[in-house]
């Protein structure tokens, strides 16, 4: 990357959730590499990311609960956002014409 490049973003400061794979790593990287102070608040190695999902899908203590939201490798209530059937709705929509599915 060329030296101006690496100012671009230089004296900012970006947070990035979910910043240790995939998308998030990936946009924490490239962020740093554009001079941005990167935060990762809420960070867990791979291990702990993977636990409640691990647990949600092989534990006798969650047999049955299909549909159910964890945290932690617990049960919990997801926020009201999440339970929005109007932007469940729209989301699929806008998804759907993004991906070209409808054309």
């Amino acid at each position: 990357m060329t030296e101006p490049g690496t100012r671009l973003m230089a004296g900012k400061v970006v947070v990035v959730t979910g910043g240790t794979g995939g998308i998030g790593k990936a946009a924490a990287e490239g962020c740093a590499a554009l001079g941005a102070r990167v935060g990762r608040p809420f960070t867990k190695s791979t291990a702990q990311g993977a636990r409640t999902a691990v647990y949600a899908a092989t534990s006798p203590e969650a047999e049955g609960m299909t549909g159910r939201y964890f945290v932690n490798s617990k049960p919990a209530r997801s926020s009201k956002n999440s339970r929005d059937a109007t932007a469940a709705a729209r989301l699929w929509q806008v998804s759907d014409q993004m991906t070209s599915r409808s054309a």
